[in-house]
């Protein structure tokens, strides 16, 4: 694959990217995050049209990654989310 049909490839897949993204991040209640958790998925998706070698479903097999790379930050994000809260909560009890 020449490196215009990819950046064609992204481009057509990088609407889809984003809203994917987006939806992601407002549903799962970490909207704070939504900027890196787009900037996962966009990295991801270039990543995923660079990876395809003319085998399969071309469209299929980026959509999957990326979707699996969006869980991952998800679950990042998540995690940072808990810890900070937990943090918080440890230093307001360990005030009283």
């Amino acid at each position: 694959m020449s490196d215009r049909e990819k950046l064609a490839l992204y481009e057509q897949l990088e609407p889809w990217a984003r809203r994917l993204a987006s939806s992601i991040a407002h549903r799962t209640g970490l909207a704070r995050w939504a900027d890196d958790i787009a900037q996962d998925v966009l990295v991801a998706l270039w990543e995923a049209v660079c990876a395809v070698d003319g085998r399969g479903d071309a469209i299929a097999f980026i959509k999957q990654r990326v979707q699996h790379r969006a869980r991952d930050a998800v679950r990042r994000y998540g995690r940072w989310d808990e810890r900070e809260l937990t943090g918080l909560l440890d230093s307001l009890i360990d005030t009283e």
